[in-house]
């Protein structure tokens, strides 16, 4: 463990201290310093396992990175986004959601008995598999499922059946998205959709029809990213106004009040 996170090779040297606030100070540092006491030791165990079994190393510390990165986000973990708490400059709501395969793994992980007595911390296993909280993971859920339950009293015992009820309205992410788009949700429009935008008046003057399909790309990007850590937008809704406002002086010479 101390070889593959933290890339120490001496097994008599300490192990890093663990860290519990990020600083300016660290943010060139090692994520993995925020792991606990107890996932260190837990992750020691998954390791032997893997090697044991011959499974991919890499699943491991894929798992690693997720723990450090709830453990990095302080008490609690990150906070949820709910539908209609975010959207893109597309003029869309980002629902946070899981693919198929990942929802009826997380269901079935969080229905089994290991869960009663299974080694891993409960406050991660809450986020990891909730996708309003953490609708992107390194780890691969059948591999989660797997240690869950190895780490548990249902070590050994044959697996359960368990199936997730049809949900006809259930929608899914694409594979590696951690979200999917709606125009519409309860019956509302995000306040960056065309329709709304134009209720100011003549559409021309709206800044962020003006941003290019590259500038959608990239804001999308961010807004995705500071939705998984639970961050605000509202800076980066301003940087959106002012590169709308920026592209439109460059396509129309009007300087536009930002």
């Amino acid at each position: 463990m101390l070889e593959r996170l933290w890339r120490i090779k001496d097994p008599s040297a300490p192990e890093p201290k663990i860290l519990y606030t990020v600083t300016t100070d660290m943010l060139s540092g090692n994520s993995f310093d925020f792991l606990t006491y107890s996932d260190r030791r837990l992750l020691e165990k998954v390791y032997s396992y893997a090697e044991e079994n011959n499974i991919d190393l890499e699943q491991v510390d894929l798992l690693a990175f997720d723990m450090a990165g709830y453990r990095m986000a302080g008490p609690g973990g990150h906070l949820a986004s709910k539908p209609g708490n975010a959207y893109g400059v597309e003029g869309k709501w980002v629902i946070n959601a899981f693919d198929e395969r990942d929802t009826k793994l997380a269901y079935q992980i969080k229905n089994g008995k290991a869960m009663l007595s299974t080694e891993f911390d409960r406050g991660y296993l809450d986020e990891a598999l909730d996708p309003e909280r953490a609708p992107t993971h390194g780890v691969d859920f059948a591999f989660l499922a797997k240690m869950v339950k190895q780490f548990s009293d249902q070590a050994g015992q044959p697996d359960e059946n368990i199936q997730m009820p049809d949900d006809p309205n259930r929608r899914y992410a694409e594979p590696g998205m951690g979200y999917y788009l709606v125009e519409t949700l309860n019956g509302k429009k995000p306040p960056t959709h065309p329709d709304n935008l134009a209720k100011g008046g003549d559409d021309s003057t709206n800044v962020l029809n003006y941003l290019t399909k590259q500038d959608r790309k990239k804001l999308l990007a961010a807004y995705k990213m500071l939705m998984s850590l639970g961050m605000s937008t509202e800076q980066l809704d301003q940087t959106a106004t002012r590169l709308g406002a920026t592209r439109m002086r460059e396509a129309t010479g009007v300087v536009a009040p930002v």
